[in-house]
């Protein structure tokens, strides 16, 4: 999987879908929206604005700031859902066959992240597998 391919992609996406399994409850969640791509040089800005639909059916707006960061190659990702002052790093994506994969895992608390990002048809799906002593899910979300 070529770095390139993967951001002109990220660069031309407009709208999101994310679904979010807990293997320990069984519950899943899903949130859809557009995405505002803010490009500057060798950074991408998403800021992403749905609407999540929780396990009971109820709805919420949500939004969330990811940063897509290219890093000569590699793609390093960070959130900014608390400002750009407090940025968060995630994961630095680099190839591994035909998907870019976290370099490391993300250590939040107990828990750790890992990501995998494949071109699919019609744009880009990421895929985070998250691990801890209470936690066992899969966060998928789908640009296009």
């Amino acid at each position: 999987m070529s770095v390139e391919s993967i951001w002109r992609t990220l660069r031309q996406m407009s709208r999101f879908r994310t679904r979010t399994h807990d293997a320990v409850s069984g519950a899943v969640a899903a949130i859809a929206g557009p995405v505002a791509v803010v490009a500057e040089c060798d950074r991408l800005r998403y800021d992403e604005r749905g609407v999540l639909t929780t396990p009971d059916g109820r709805t919420l707006d949500t939004r969330n700031a990811i940063v897509w960061t290219r890093e000569g190659a590699a793609i390093a990702v960070s959130h900014e859902r608390f400002g750009s002052a407090h940025a968060v790093a995630l994961v630095r994506l680099v190839p591994d066959g035909d998907a870019l994969r976290s370099e490391a895992d993300h250590i939040c608390a107990d828990d750790r992240y890992a990501c995998a990002v494949r071109m699919i048809d019609g744009g880009i799906e990421v895929a985070w597998t998250i691990t801890g002593p209470h936690k066992r899910m899969a966060v998928t979300t789908v640009y296009f």
